[in-house]
């Protein structure tokens, strides 16, 4: 079964409480802080397991245009009420290991991650070189998007429906 879900940052999830300003990474001898965020959380359902999918977006501060930073996708970690630190899993999801920012090009930008969690696992913080720039409740969020179908994408066997549907109010069609 695949759930793939869309993450709206609501205070509840504890985004506000962290503390954003991390080391992203050193360039010239220099290291460079900015502000990470998460966003465009997606679960999909594995037989045994679960993968975590979400985007961290990068914003460096003070980098010069003649400096380009490496930021390293590998020190994005989760970690589990239970003190499980969960790796971004490569041979689950093609990510490179860097991303790389230039400076004269930009100050900012973002990377996918993903991650294999067990299937009762929920909450998790999330961090960058062991520093706390968000969390995850699975339970929380989930129930969130049944409330807001709006926001909610459909299981896969649905699609035929929504196909359907969507035709029918592009045309105004009635049924």
């Amino acid at each position: 079964m695949l759930v793939f879900l869309t993450l709206i940052i609501f205070p509840a999830y504890g985004q506000d409480a962290f503390q954003n300003k991390v080391p992203v990474g050193k360039t010239g001898g220099v290291t460079y802080f900015g502000e990470m965020h998460m966003s465009n959380l997606g679960v999909i359902e594995k037989d045994r397991y679960n993968i975590i999918k979400f985007i961290i977006s990068v914003n460096v501060d003070g980098l010069p245009f003649t400096r380009t930073l490496f930021v390293d996708t590998n020190k994005t970690i989760l970690r589990d009420s239970g003190s499980t630190t969960y790796r971004v899993d490569h041979d689950e999801c093609s990510i490179p290991i860097g991303y790389r920012i230039d400076g004269k090009v930009t100050v900012s930008g973002s990377y996918a991650v993903c991650y294999s969690v067990g299937k009762n696992i929920t909450d998790f913080t999330v961090m960058y070189d062991e520093i706390p720039i968000g969390s995850i409740n699975l339970n929380e969020y989930l129930n969130s998007m049944e409330n807001n179908s709006e926001t909610t994408i459909p299981h896969s066997e649905d699609i035929f429906s929504i196909i359907v549907s969507f035709f029918k109010k592009l045309f105004q069609i009635e049924s």
